[in-house]
């Protein structure tokens, strides 16, 4: 990406951070990297089902249950997707800049998973956030929008309804190629890029004693009601 400094003031909300250029393959590599992270959440899923225990997703049965309205599918796919954007990157994010662009990515990505109340959605909104939060770090808002938008739409919800047809058949089949190309991407990601993102943390790592920001009340108190919140409800769904 482009990244650049500016000494003009930045306003709340911006659709330009680094101003990079987003290329076609580019965003079918972030694309990639989010089905990356779906297919690890899967893996953490069979491996709990393997041992018997089925990881309980309330908030993800929930809306689910809820896309048979129109009104639903345009909030999830498009609605949605816009608004968190807005709130995490577009403000939280861009906050957070300042005390350093791996310590707002990661931060913004964590409030970005509790917010979610889910303990499987929240696993996958964490890893999305830090993709979401890079893209719209190091080339704008509106292509973390679009990615986000995507990955709802096309990889989330389309996909969903492509599937169901088929059944149980078709979610085990669907569940296995999202692993099966998720990891394929993260590997190739990993071997051609590793060392440039190794070397994007160290050149935009957080100044010694930044991390004390996670002491801050406000941000506690964000941690505690949430995580209080995502354990009630799973607990709720285990012992359904």
């Amino acid at each position: 990406g482009g990244a650049h400094a500016s000494a003009a003031p930045a306003p709340a909300i911006t659709l330009t951070y680094g101003g990079g250029r987003m290329r076609p393959a580019w965003f079918a590599v972030f694309a990639g990297l989010i089905l990356a992270v779906q297919a690890v959440v899967l893996l953490v899923q069979e491996g709990f089902a393997a041992a018997g225990i089925d990881l309980a997703t309330p908030a993800g049965d929930a809306l689910d249950a809820s896309m048979g309205s129109l009104s639903m599918v345009l909030y999830a796919d498009l609605v949605g997707p816009v608004v968190e954007e807005v709130v995490f990157r577009g403000l939280l994010m861009h906050g957070l800049r300042p005390l350093g662009r791996v310590f707002a990515i990661v931060t913004s990505a964590a409030m970005f998973g509790l917010y979610h109340d889910d303990l499987v959605q929240g696993l996958f909104a964490f890893g999305a956030g830090l993709m979401l939060g890079f893209v719209a770090m190091e080339y704008s808002l509106f292509w973390a929008i679009a990615l986000h938008v995507c990955n709802n739409a096309l990889l989330s919800d389309a996909l969903g309804r492509l599937i169901a047809p088929f059944g149980a058949t078709g979610e085990t089949v669907g569940g296995w190629v999202v692993v099966a190309v998720g990891l394929a991407a993260l590997v190739v990601v990993l071997v051609r890029y590793g060392s440039g993102l190794r070397a994007y943390v160290r050149a935009h790592r957080a100044a010694p004693g930044t991390h004390w920001a996670w002491t801050n009340g406000w941000f506690l108190a964000y941690v505690i009601v949430n995580a209080a919140l995502t354990a009630g409800s799973f607990a709720l769904a285990m012992t359904a």
